[in-house]
């Protein structure tokens, strides 16, 4: 059917009226007018032109980098540590002159005796009693006298 349409002679007739009313236009489109200074002034007016040669451009490089070395580091190895330290024993007390008067120690042991006797004889019966009275003596004579050693200097 499509075949059938494009040999239709009216189509035909219609197509070439178009094509060629449209052919002279076309050539009038494409070129400048007559009063134009383009149409055909270059062909006629040919101008020597001085050729003006640019010679390539020239790269610098860029200026060298450069880089100062650091100041030496010196590594010096730390000093030995101090010695350890030695504890010893504190050295005794200077002697006390002692004035020979041991008054003090036997006022301290009499004291000393009377008053574990008094507690002895607090405990016990019979000869238990008795064993008491002489065990508080003893140790009161003895912490006495350690009483009165300590008043009389350490002497």
């Amino acid at each position: 059917m499509a075949s059938a349409q494009f040999l239709d002679p009216r189509r035909f007739v219609l197509a070439s009226v178009v094509a060629g009313l449209a052919l002279p236009i076309l050539p009038a489109v494409a070129d400048p007018p007559d009063w134009a200074h383009a149409h055909g002034w270059r062909a006629h007016h040919r101008v020597e032109q001085e050729v003006i040669v640019v010679p390539p451009p020239v790269y610098a490089a860029p200026p060298p980098v450069v880089y100062v070395p650091a100041q030496p580091v010196y590594v010096v190895p730390p000093p030995p540590p101090p010695p350890a330290a030695v504890y010893a024993v504190p050295a005794p007390p200077p002697p006390v002159a002692c004035n020979g008067s041991h008054a003090n120690e036997i006022v301290g042991a009499l004291a000393g005796a009377a008053g574990g006797g008094l507690v002895g004889s607090q405990f016990g019966k019979g000869t238990g009693k008795l064993a008491t009275t002489g065990a508080g003596v003893a140790a009161g004579a003895l912490l006495g006298d350690q009483v009165g050693k300590s008043l009389d200097g350490g002497c």
